[in-house]
């Protein structure tokens, strides 16, 4: 008499199971942690963009009152970020065309008596480390700075109102 042949698995089709979902599990979870550092990343990358966007606003507000943010740089630590802020007077005679540029020299142009530019490059950097290295994000601007852009056009007699200012319709 002939036994019957049980319906289970062998030992080595369990192993073979166990080996294939460990292979699984290990994939899935360094996804899963790839996942959740991705997500950090955009977090603080978010939290910098807010905080830079809430600085250049600042200093949008002081411009806005007319004043002018001082020139020069300025850090300060907000949390784990260090914010940065740096504003440059612009040398606007590297951005006139060249024929711009050599009337300028000649004195024909309204900035050519200014003594500084009223021209002014904000740039707002947030930076914060980020495993081994460091990640910023930056806001870039241009400013006029309302008092010398008055003294220029109150000098050529440009300011409405005034003697000798012309007026076209």
């Amino acid at each position: 008499m002939s036994r019957p042949r049980s319906r289970g698995f062998t030992l080595l089709e369990v192993l073979a199971a166990v080996a294939l979902l460990s292979i699984l599990y290990t994939t899935l979870a360094g996804v899963a942690i790839q996942g959740l550092r991705a997500e950090g990343e955009a977090q603080r990358l978010l939290e910098a963009s807010l905080l830079a966007d809430e600085q250049l606003a600042e200093i949008e507000t002081v411009i806005a009152s007319g004043g002018a943010p001082p020139v020069g740089r300025s850090e300060s630590e907000h949390d784990l970020f260090l914010v940065s802020v740096n504003v440059a007077p612009v040398d606007l005679a590297l951005l006139l065309p060249g024929d711009a540029a050599a009337a300028e020299g000649e004195g024909q142009s309204l900035l050519s008596g200014a003594d500084e530019s009223p021209v002014s490059l904000i740039e707002v950097v947030v930076s914060w480390r980020e495993g081994v290295g460091e990640r910023s994000t930056t806001r870039t601007t241009y400013a006029f700075d309302p008092l010398v852009v008055a003294d220029l056009l109150g000098a050529a007699g440009a300011l409405p109102g005034q003697p000798g200012a012309e007026t076209t319709r």
